[in-house]
């Protein structure tokens, strides 16, 4: 009995936090559609234990219609298109077999009679294929999907967005494993639930896993935006990897292109004016800083102000902004009334987002390490 009330705290605590931070993502929602589809992916992945909640405390209401075992990992997925820009509505397709299954757990409840029937162990082969082994195997491949797409994602963006953005995508995979993780217990539990009396003792680890998540995804994914905007008079849509691919080679074909005196003038009067930009407004501290933030201020296309940095510098957007953090962390370590700053301080009062970051930037641009850099005080 008591193993009974712990599975029913934990529970408890699990659905409270998901219903708050669901209800704090879809406050963002109205300008974030990233922020709606994390809010509805805590809803519905805290489902089961608001379901399994009810069914311990009130049982009339055990067979109301909360369970979304074929929505959890395509609302993540389509959260992850979002972040990289790659959303359409026309996505929304992957919710089609969610839908099916709504509908039909509103039948069980509006019909109770023939909801205990089938939820019954006679039931066999509806209960082991439907409700046990298809949906977690349903949302694994789901999990690969996600990990495909950000892998992709990453190969073809890794010029475009900082290292903080690339820690946002890297966050993604992560969460991802941990949700497959997660897919693979339910199945091995509810197998092991099957022939086993041990049915308490893995509620109470499925509990406390899905806690787990529910604090993982509301904590961290506070920080999650989308990293290309995904409607932008300045930004198109990505609509695949294809099509990216066929913009990328063009843009090699134009690059083979001779190049007039007057294009060289021009283009180097752009380059002078991003960084006389970044002079003035030192954006480079904002650890947020991208390339598209600094397309749509300069109002330049992405592609353009890419290839004046690739041109003009020879680096990646990111490795330009380093280098301004790096001239303007220099000046701190050897400015005597910022001696009170530590180095974690300094990298992150010049935009950094850890201390690693910093002196992984700092030894590759200067070939020395901050310390050693202050005590020459080159």
């Amino acid at each position: 009995m008591e193993l009974k009330v712990l599975v029913q705290n934990l529970c408890l605590v699990a659905v409270i936090q998901a219903l708050v931070f669901a209800g704090i993502f879809f406050s963002k929602s109205t300008k974030n559609t990233v922020a709606f589809f994390l809010g509805l992916f805590l809803f519905v992945f805290a489902g089961t234990s608001i379901q399994w909640y009810f069914h311990s405390i009130l049982p009339p209401f055990s067979l109301m219609a909360l369970t979304f075992s074929y929505a959890i990992l395509p609302i993540y997925y389509l959260y992850t298109k979002c972040v990289v820009g790659q959303y359409q509505h026309k996505l929304l397709w992957h919710l089609f077999p969610a839908g099916i299954e709504l509908i039909f757990n509103i039948g069980l409840s509006v019909f109770p009679s023939y909801a205990q029937q089938i939820y019954q162990p006679q039931a066999g082969i509806y209960t082991i294929t439907f409700l046990i082994i298809i949906p977690p195997i349903y949302n694994l491949i789901y999990c690969i999907l996600v990990y495909i797409n950000i892998k992709q994602s990453q190969h073809h963006l890794l010029s475009f967005i900082t290292s903080f953005e690339a820690k946002r995508l890297r966050w993604i995979q992560v969460t991802a494993a941990i949700l497959g993780a997660d897919f693979i217990l339910e199945l091995l539990s509810s197998l092991g639930m099957l022939m086993s009396n041990l049915d308490m003792y893995l509620y109470i680890l499925e509990a406390l896993v899905t806690l787990f998540i529910i604090y993982w995804v509301s904590i961290f994914g506070l920080k999650q935006n989308q990293i290309i905007p995904v409607q932008s008079s300045l930004t198109p849509v990505i609509i695949n990897n294809e099509k990216f691919n066929t913009l990328n080679k063009q843009e090699e074909l134009n690059i083979q292109q001779p190049i007039s005196n007057e294009d060289h003038e021009k283009n180097d009067s752009e380059l002078e004016r991003v960084i006389q930009f970044f002079h003035d407004t030192k954006i480079y501290t904002n650890k947020e800083v991208s390339l598209f933030m600094v397309a749509d201020l300069l109002q330049i296309h992405y592609k353009d102000l890419s290839k004046l940095i690739n041109k003009g510098n020879q680096t990646n957007f990111n490795q330009f902004v380093n280098k301004f953090r790096i001239e303007e962390a220099k000046k701190l370590l050897l400015d005597e009334s910022k001696q009170h700053l530590n180095l974690n301080g300094i990298a992150q009062e010049v935009g950094f987002n850890s201390r690693s970051t910093f002196f992984t930037a700092f030894k590759s641009i200067e070939g020395i390490t901050p310390n050693e850099f202050k005590k020459t005080g080159k």
